[in-house]
């Protein structure tokens, strides 16, 4: 063969290389699912309400994901650890139609790392999530009005508050009488003052309704060092 004829081949090998098509490699383990999306704090998104969170009443963290779309899905596995890079232990396990786990009995002022694994019903395992992290600090404690209390007037909130800083959100809701949502929020107010001992409702105008006689209403406080650390106070009801 020439060399003009060996200069063709080439040429076409060189074509015949560039058009072909370019594999899509997956972030999965051969056989497995996807792993799954958490669902993580987004500063870009005013008011993002997901991502791990605190739980009110226990010493617990919240963490939730989007559901995988794949058939023959299992359901998750939960892993946590101390480090964001290493020393993961898979601590429980929830069915596929599940997309949020509460770690109970979270220690105070320690870090937790989750990740999350879907598995299918042979028993492959994809890659683990993305991370998620949360810090529980002390819950702030509700001082007025006591608790179950039944009020002629409108309620001065008061708690004892924590010595860090940060910033409180004091959230009202009222009954509804529904199964799936038994309360929703009619106002909050958020401040940084830990000074501040006593907020009277709608002080700022901006409930979107007034407190109305023999209603069942109830109250929190949250606390926030940042996204991921802080905590949420038990609740505490009232009537009018």
């Amino acid at each position: 063969m020439g060399f003009y004829q060996w200069m063709w081949l080439i040429l076409i090998v060189l074509i015949s290389c560039s058009e072909a098509p370019v594999e899509v490699v997956e972030d999965r383990i051969a056989g497995a699912p996807l792993p799954p999306k958490m669902r993580l704090h987004r500063n870009d998104i005013p008011d993002d309400l997901w991502g791990p969170d605190a739980l009110t009443d226990i010493n617990g963290i919240y963490i939730e994901w989007e559901s995988n779309t794949e058939t023959g899905l299992a359901g998750y596995q939960i892993y946590r650890s101390t480090a964001p890079a290493n020393g993961y232990k898979r601590i429980d396990s929830v069915l596929e139609a599940v997309t949020f786990y509460k770690d109970v009995g979270a220690r105070l002022e320690t870090r937790y790392c989750y990740r999350v694994t879907a598995i299918d019903e042979m028993g492959n395992e994809s890659r683990m999530s993305e991370t998620a992290f949360y810090t529980l600090l002390r819950k702030p404690v509700l001082t007025y009005p006591p608790n179950h209390e039944v009020l002629d007037s409108l309620p001065r909130f008061r708690w004892l508050g924590i010595s860090e800083p940060g910033f409180y959100t004091l959230r009202v809701f009222v009954g509804t009488g529904e199964n799936e949502s038994p309360f929703r929020q009619i106002w909050y107010y958020e401040t940084s003052d830990f000074d501040e001992f006593e907020i009277i409702y709608n002080q700022d105008g901006t409930a979107i309704e007034a407190l109305l006689p023999e209603r069942e209403y109830r109250w929190r406080v949250d606390f926030q060092e940042r996204e991921t650390v802080g905590s949420e106070s038990t609740w505490h009801f009232f009537q009018r």
